[in-house]
């Protein structure tokens, strides 16, 4: 799947309610940019947390459809013993596939 998010999901749980799926944009904003903030600081530490906040923010990004995000989580959330620069590297990856979520989500409200 090419799309940066796949709205089937979303658009079955808000049938169509343009108010509540602009409630539900702007909560996942808010639940990813936790993410991303947390993983920043868990490059260096615990595999365990690494994996934790991995498999959450995969759940997130796979409810709203963005797949290929989910993907990015899926892959971190495996490589939770990876080393330091390994991690940073998935990161950078990250920010970029979720920037791009942030500008296809702020493109459609």
């Amino acid at each position: 799947m090419n799309a940066v998010i796949d709205f089937t999901n979303l658009h079955e749980m808000t049938d169509g309610d343009k108010a509540l799926e602009q409630e539900l944009f702007e909560e996942f904003l808010r639940t990813c940019d936790g993410f991303m903030e947390r993983l920043d600081g868990l490059a260096e530490g615990s595999g365990l947390e690494w994996r934790t906040t991995m498999h959450a923010f995969k759940g997130v990004a796979l409810n709203l459809g963005a797949y290929q995000l989910g993907a990015l989580c899926t892959s971190g959330q495996d490589a939770f013993e990876a080393d330091t620069a390994h991690k940073r590297a998935m990161l950078q990856e990250l920010h970029a596939a979720y920037a791009h979520v942030k500008q296809h989500i702020a493109a459609l409200v």
